[in-house]
């Protein structure tokens, strides 16, 4: 199986392109390619709305083409680090399964220090049939390793093509842009986008095109555990707020902190260099040197205490499984 694949992630979007090529033991062959997109809303409480839509086509030896274009709506809800959503899909699909399906989904994830865990169900409703999917999964991840295994069962109306499947899949970072993959398993029958369900082994290697680390998270995941870190503290730096304010060569940072006697920030403007912040007034503090305009990283550390990720910028985990704060500081004009 040759699988290559690019993937973008933003702060509330999420693109990837996939292409494959399989051959059976039988050594009939398989050509595949699909893309898919999502989109987040920002935060509206607890509450955020998810579009996404997915487009895909392929070709089995010997049979017909096929493919599929659906657009899926979601709605999730952001508990202590935890949380549910719930989905609808439709679209049309085209060869041995033509017509036009429709998917309701209801699903579960919980994050923890170096876990995170998500189930769903899945029932889909397509040219007279219907099909009920039942899937957890989980991803370890720690320093420049990360896990991931999934597991389920798909029942069909009428008692055929359903059964178990599982996957396993391991990631190793050699460096920020360079990562080893491994995975394997047998993956699920899906009518609705015309996939035959089969056993694969894959050996690859990952590379990070941009200049930034790339969250070992999914975007959408993430950014619900960074709305929950803000509802509810966690995963930020204590109550320490970050304001960006303007100079005339670039911005001014200014962090506001509650009972501290030091201060300290390092981001890329300090070249990840810890420097201590000044005492401008009670429970104000302020980076000494303007910061030039654009997207930045950093982290805080109140009184040697751990390095932390103040309120006022946007949490992003690290490919070694860190996090940062992300800021803005506007150009000006």
């Amino acid at each position: 199986m040759v699988s290559p694949s690019l993937q973008y992630d933003g702060a509330n979007t999420s693109v990837g392109v996939q292409g494959s090529w399989l051959i059976f033991e039988s050594g009939s062959e398989i050509v595949r390619f699909s893309a898919a997109g999502a989109w987040l809303t920002n935060p509206g409480g607890r509450w955020r709305a998810e579009l996404s839509g997915s487009i895909g086509f392929g070709h089995y030896e010997r049979s017909d083409p096929y493919g599929h274009l659906f657009a899926r709506t979601k709605v999730h809800y952001a508990g202590r680090r935890g949380g549910t959503w719930l989905g609808l899909a439709t679209g049309v699909s085209f060869g041995d399964y033509e017509g036009t399906p429709v998917e309701l989904a209801l699903g579960a994830w919980s994050a923890f220090d170096e876990v995170g865990v998500a189930g769903s169900i899945t029932t889909t409703a397509l040219a007279g049939g219907q099909y009920v999917d039942l899937s957890g999964a989980a991803r370890w991840t720690r320093n420049n390793f990360r896990l991931d295994a999934k597991a389920g069962a798909v029942g069909f109306s009428g008692g055929e093509g359903g059964g178990a499947y599982a996957e396993v899949s391991a990631m190793y970072h050699l460096s920020q842009r360079v990562a080893l993959t491994a995975s394997g398993g047998r993956y699920r029958s899906d009518p609705a986008r015309g996939i035959l369900g089969a056993r694969y082994v894959n050996v690859g290697l990952r590379l990070n095109l941009s200049s930034r680390s790339v969250s070992v998270v999914p975007t959408i995941i993430r950014a619900l555990a960074a709305v929950e870190a803000e509802l509810e503290g966690s995963d930020y730096g204590s109550t320490a707020r970050l304001e960006v304010q303007n100079s005339g060569s670039g911005g001014v940072l200014l962090l506001r902190v509650e009972r501290a006697s030091m201060v300290e920030i390092m981001g890329d403007f300090t070249d990840w260099v810890a420097v201590p912040l000044q005492r401008v007034g009670n429970g104000a503090w302020e980076f000494a040197a303007p910061v030039p305009p654009g997207v930045h990283r950093l982290n805080i550390r109140i009184d040697g205490g751990p390095w932390l990720v103040p309120f006022g910028t946007r949490l992003e985990e690290t490919d070694f499984g860190s996090a940062v704060g992300v800021v803005v500081v506007p150009s000006i004009r």
